[in-house]
């Protein structure tokens, strides 16, 4: 692990450099490719993977998978801006996904829109924490397999919003 995880540093170092797919790193555990865009790419042997966008990279593209894959309970922020997406899969077949969006509105209005969310969509709150500047809620699917954390923060003129979504395979 300690391997991957310096071939996956190896990868975001570099991700300014290139205009096609080139490998930026490979060792026994993985490897670690980006795209044209800037997207990178982590693959390991034992069938584990990741992709990572950022602004500048291939972003919409990696975004909108995203936002395709979000339960109704936890879906993209409404004119918010997105800011990077991750997105990953265990060589057990659960996947997952994060995505961080920055928005204008409050603290108060964003949280009421995923309250609402949750509300209507049956999931398990699990978890539910307010303080001043930041939320976080923690959720089950109604199925009982996987779920999701909604973290939103105040960070000055905006807010940021964390939705990290597991989905067992």
């Amino acid at each position: 692990m300690k391997n991957f995880v310096l071939v996956l540093a190896a990868g975001l170092a570099l991700s300014a450099c290139g205009s096609d797919e080139v490998t930026v790193a490979e060792n026994a555990d993985g490897k670690v490719t980006k795209s044209g865009d800037g997207t990178i790419n982590v693959t390991t042997t034992d069938g584990a993977s990741a992709t990572i966008a950022t602004e500048g990279s291939g972003l919409s593209e990696s975004s909108a998978k995203v936002a395709q894959s979000l339960p109704a309970f936890a879906p993209m922020y409404p004119g918010a801006k997105v800011v990077t997406t991750m997105t990953g899969m265990d060589q057990g077949g659960s996947s997952g996904s994060v995505v961080v969006l920055e928005s204008e509105d409050s603290l108060a209005k964003i949280t009421a829109f995923y309250d609402g969310k949750i509300a209507a969509s049956g999931a398990k709150q699990q978890m539910r924490m307010d303080q001043e500047g930041s939320a976080m809620r923690g959720l089950g699917n109604a199925d009982g397999k996987g779920g999701a954390m909604i973290s939103i923060s105040d960070a000055g003129d905006m807010r940021t919003i964390s939705i990290t979504v597991s989905n067992e395979g």
